[in-house]
């Protein structure tokens, strides 16, 4: 007759440990899901550590381990990490149109300030003996407009933003009477005012070159003295700034 060997016993310990070790892998991926998801929103790391995070909370889920409650963590924290890069980058492609969009409009709005100017002058001109206004600030005074007339959107001031010169030449459509300084819209374009009232937008080559005809030589004369007393109180007014800053 044949002995049937023994049955071990199975302890309570033994069947514990071994419960801990099987259950082990499936906790430690959703924990390392969790983790790399919070790692991805909080130090902007995106997909580097989003995606293994979504793929490890997915297995997790999947393979019906433990630690669900953490896996789904991952795949949510993973989701929005990546989602955060993609609308960072998004932003950051978009925001330099956005921004030439804003200073075409405003460029815009400056050359109808010029146009309500030029149409403000001509009807001084037809009430004032065929004399001009001397100045902008008095033909704003005289017409009863709003200062905003004398501001660009693009420098926000609290001075007179255009240069003017009193028409003294009779050439309508080539004589300017008024246009931007250089700096308002970042030497880029500028809004020039002609004596006929018609406003129109040069690039600097362009304008240098307008100014050079005879019945404007005057007033680039009168213009480039007005922008270079203006580029020497800005530099005042920097070293003001500075020196009250360095002793406060």
């Amino acid at each position: 007759m044949t002995d049937i060997p023994p049955i071990p016993e199975s302890s309570p310990a033994t069947g514990q440990t071994q419960a801990v070790t099987t259950s082990a892998p499936g906790k430690g991926m959703a924990i390392t899901a969790m983790i790399l998801g919070i790692v991805s929103i909080v130090f902007c790391m995106g997909p580097l550590a989003g995606i293994p995070a979504l793929i490890l909370g997915i297995i997790v889920l999947s393979c019906k381990k433990p630690g669900k409650g953490m896996a789904v963590g991952g795949i949510v924290t993973g989701a929005l990490g990546c989602s955060v890069i993609f609308i960072a980058l998004l932003v950051s492609i978009l925001l330099p149109s956005l921004n030439r969009a804003r200073e075409l409009a405003k460029r815009s709005v400056c050359g109808s300030n010029l146009k309500n100017l030029g149409t403000a002058s001509v009807m001084y001109y037809t009430g004032n003996n065929d004399v001009y206004p001397p100045t902008l600030q008095h033909l704003i005074d005289a017409a009863g407009h709003s200062e905003y007339l004398l501001q660009c959107p693009s420098e926000k001031t609290d001075r007179v933003d255009y240069f003017y010169m009193q028409a003294s030449y009779r050439d309508p459509g080539n004589t300017i009477i008024a246009c931007d300084y250089m700096d308002n819209h970042r030497g880029e374009r500028r809004n020039v005012l002609f004596l006929d009232s018609h406003v129109e937008r040069y690039d600097e080559v362009s304008f240098q070159r307008l100014l050079t005809e005879s019945q404007n030589l005057k007033f680039a004369e009168k213009l480039r003295a007005a922008e270079y007393e203006l580029k020497a109180a800005d530099r005042a007014m920097q070293y003001q700034k500075q020196y009250e800053k360095q002793y406060e």
